[in-house]
């Protein structure tokens, strides 16, 4: 039996795994059960549930909840990567984040792409927390200028002297026990959503990816280059929108789990109702932010636990 706890995560700490929480090997997803999301908390069946806890070195990964934006934190407690900060009046939440697990210092940031609803927050980041380097996209001549946030993070960037590094598909860093792959983008595009950084974090054998705003155009191109996709978690792109998480690049990563950032009764319609049956007949598990609030994954490399705010 595989029960998910709706228990609150705030303050957030590192969690201490038990009976209240959910905990699965990452099987491919043909082998996870499908929850409704309106009932988060049910109990359900899973062939790959155990009882089991999680045991020695962990990677926590928080996918913040900062409304229609999205903020991804990776910590193993030693070392802490960031993707994205959400909007302009949402860099205090990631903040808070981070002030209550005590990170002070973040071996990467990663700012997949202009737009605010990205990297909005990320000044107010730079400013309070020791970064070493930050990993952001080649912007093509044809779509300057971008955006006037993004502007003024360069300019802060180039402020603090913080090394500042172009994404490269095909290129990973090892970051104490986790590894970082930057996959794309690998093209040039007229659209920033497509210049996304898209990247995957491994800790032992357990991965995530997370797309940015990629769409399909951006996720073909990728497709075609030799890289290994498969990944336990996918954060998805776009915030579930209908222009992103194709068939073809969603078989490619075979998720057990999917999070969806978005926020509550968006403009947008957020995340689309195709995307979420893509993920559905795939037997994906699902998690939103608009229903969860801040989502947890924790994994010891094999098992995977999750708590949610709500």
């Amino acid at each position: 039996m595989l029960t998910l706890s709706s228990a609150s995560i705030l303050p957030f700490t590192f969690p201490t795994w038990g009976d209240a929480y959910t905990a699965v090997t990452g099987e491919p997803a043909s082998s996870q059960s499908v929850f409704a999301l309106a009932e988060i908390s049910s109990a359900a069946q899973s062939k790959s549930s155990t009882s089991e806890t999680l045991s020695g070195k962990q990677m926590s990964v928080y996918i913040i909840d900062v409304g229609q934006g999205s903020s991804t934190l990776f910590t193993t407690g030693d070392n802490s990567i960031l993707i994205d900060a959400g909007e302009n009046d949402q860099g205090g939440k990631v903040l808070d984040c981070l002030n209550a697990l005590k990170i002070n210092h973040l071996d990467y940031i990663i700012g997949t792409h202009p737009h605010s609803d990205h990297i909005g927050g990320m000044d107010d980041v730079l400013k309070k927390v020791e970064v070493d380097t930050v990993i952001l996209p080649k912007v093509p001549d044809a779509i300057l200028p971008t955006t006037k946030t993004y502007e003024d993070v360069l300019t802060l960037l180039a402020e603090k002297k913080i090394k500042v590094i172009t994404a490269a598909p095909g290129k990973s860093y090892v970051i104490g026990a986790m590894k970082l792959e930057t996959l794309g983008p690998v093209g040039e595009y007229d659209d920033l959503n497509n210049e996304s950084v898209v990247s995957k974090i491994s800790f032992a054998n357990t991965s995530v990816l997370v797309s940015g705003d990629a769409e399909t155009a951006a996720e073909k191109d990728i497709l075609k280059k030799d890289f290994n996709l498969k990944s336990d978690i996918y954060v998805a792109g776009h915030h579930g929108s209908s222009t992103s998480t194709g068939k073809a690049f969603l078989a490619a990563i075979k998720p057990a789990f999917a999070a969806i950032s978005c926020g509550e009764n968006n403009d947008y319609g957020h995340p689309s109702a195709s995307t979420l049956q893509k993920l559905k007949d795939k037997g994906v598990t699902v998690y939103r932010t608009d229903l969860n609030g801040t989502i947890v994954f924790t994994t010891d490399g094999k098992n995977i636990a999750v708590k949610t705010e709500k």
